[in-house]
């Protein structure tokens, strides 16, 4: 490499841009990777968010070029590199147990991609210092892996894989050994180090906060398809499907048919009632006789007694009794046994007082433009991935 090239290789390049046209990849006759589509621009953050078995580990490394792409094609900056080995796709890894190189120390485990990249040795120390200063460890070049905490270590294999200045930046549940206060501390740092270099970013993780912390973008995956991708805050307020709905969040899931009473739609539920509003109906095109789900957040609800939901008008509430009060750090969880079968859950702060103890009969209620109409479907059940 040439001084020039090392000198534009300090300064950086920008992330790129990414889609990922009909991706699909199988396991003898079992699709792990269903015909998925989607895209970000350059610099944006995306996580691929889902349970165990979803397929999202199995994506990331089709982009990475670890696993082949049976059907579909991925390209990175505009250009097709489906079929381009893992060292020519110029992107940088981050793995949840770090993988760092241990007979190393942390300046050669940093220079790693450097000497692949052949960046001149005497060229190698200022960049390698430069990437410790934006993980925020100057001053460690000499220590072993041995001699880091996890955090550290995993702040180092972030500085490996910035240091080449990759287009595209793919991290595989990067936080999941680390406690909480440090997950909370390093996802900020991402966020950070992503703004400040102009990385794009493709991170994996089935932590719902993780992913609505860090991402611009989310990819929600469920036995190996795309269920819905957008900003988090769309997905939380909007989502497509009661698995969405079900994975972004503690949420109450009602069953119902749509029909028309003297309060307008509602949900046919026995005793219980379940308002609809004119939003509702206009946006999802209600139609009484459908059978919907209308999901309502357990911060959304509160416990009122029933006779004062059945005297109160232009609210939603469904009959309950309390099953448990759990203690949950920063709040109590009340768990519920609906008349339909549904387990129920609200969210108190913990000083706040609850109407109720456990075996009363209650009403959980709520403001209904506060509830989510959505599809009564969910995707079938197909095996892990």
């Amino acid at each position: 490499m040439t001084q020039s090239q090392e000198e534009t290789f300090v300064k950086g390049r920008a992330g790129a841009d990414i889609e990922i046209r009909h991706a699909s990849h199988s396991y003898g006759p079992t699709l792990v990777v269903d015909d998925i589509t989607f895209s970000a621009d350059a610099g944006e953050i995306v996580t691929l968010l889902g349970p165990s078995g979803s397929g999202k580990t199995t994506l990331l490394r089709m982009i990475a070029g670890f696993v082949p792409a049976r059907r579909g094609s991925i390209l990175v900056g505009g250009s097709d590199v489906t079929a381009l080995p893992v060292h020519r796709r110029n992107i940088g890894m981050v793995f949840q147990n770090y993988a760092l190189f241990p007979h190393l120390n942390v300046r050669d485990n940093i220079a790693y991609p450097l000497a692949r990249a052949k960046v001149r040795r005497a060229a190698r120390p200022s960049i390698v210092a430069e990437a410790l200063d934006a993980v925020r460890l100057p001053g460690v070049e000499e220590r072993m892996p041995s001699q880091l905490s996890g955090g550290q270590q995993q702040r180092i294999a972030l500085a490996r894989a910035i240091v080449n200045r990759p287009r595209l930046v793919l991290m595989d549940e990067p936080l999941g050994a680390l406690d909480r206060r440090l997950r909370e501390s390093l996802q900020v740092e991402i966020v950070r180090i992503a703004r400040e270099f102009g990385l794009t970013v493709v991170n994996v993780t089935h932590d719902q906060e993780e992913a609505f912390t860090i991402s611009d973008k989310i990819a929600v995956l469920s036995h190996g398809k795309l269920l819905q991708y957008g900003p988090p805050e769309d997905l939380f307020r909007a989502p497509g499907s009661v698995e969405v709905a079900d994975f972004l969040g503690e949420s109450n899931v009602l069953h119902g048919v749509v029909e028309l009473g003297r309060e307008g739609h509602r949900l046919r539920r026995g005793d219980d009632l379940v308002l609809l509003t004119d939003q509702h109906v206009r946006s999802a095109g209600l139609v009484p006789g459908q059978d919907v789900v209308v999901v309502v957040r357990s911060w959304s609800a509160r416990l009122v007694p029933l006779e004062d939901a059945r005297t109160q008008r232009g609210r939603s509430w469904v009959r309950a009794r309390i099953a448990a009060v759990l203690f949950t750090g920063d709040s109590r969880k009340i768990v519920l046994h609906s008349q339909q079968g549904e387990t129920l859950s609200v969210r108190y702060t913990i000083d706040a007082e609850i109407p109720g103890v456990q075996g009363d009969e209650v009403a959980v209620q709520w403001d209904p433009s506060l509830g989510v109409v959505t599809s009564a479907r969910t995707s079938p059940q197909e095996g892990d991935r």
